[in-house]
């Protein structure tokens, strides 16, 4: 499994918090075209940014590792070239306290496929 260093985002609170990238990791497709994609995915990165909630209350990283899983539907143009719409699945109170500890949290139960480690990714040099 390749992992996929995230320099900017669409998400612009995510990129100001990863301000050092972050790895997007597909560790499983469990279906396909036609109908919805659906794929298990892995985030990790350090957290030296800052997050700015929507009641903006601000949370300064402290380099801490943020090390989260989810699933993500996505649906697919009818000729399959190109993603119509996705929706990403997680668990929020689990991120939001891998970003407020000061130690290396994962709010996951999976690991780094590479090395079988929760908080660890080679891709960005992070390791246990």
């Amino acid at each position: 499994v390749e992992a996929q260093v995230l320099e900017t985002s669409e998400n612009a609170a995510m990129s100001k918090a990863f301000a050092d990238g972050a790895a997007l990791q597909c560790l499983q497709v469990m279906c396909g075209p036609p109908g919805p994609l659906l794929c298990k995915w892995r985030y990790v990165g350090k957290f030296t940014g800052e997050y700015c909630d929507s009641a903006g209350s601000v949370v300064k990283g402290q380099g801490q590792i943020v090390d989260i899983e989810g699933v993500c539907q996505a649906m697919v143009t009818p000729d399959k070239t190109q993603v119509a719409s996705t929706q990403l699945f997680y668990n929020v109170p689990g991120l939001i306290k891998a970003m407020v500890n000061h130690g290396a949290e994962s709010a996951g139960d999976g690991a780094c496929p590479v090395t079988g480690k929760s908080g660890v990714c080679p891709v960005l040099g992070i390791s246990a």
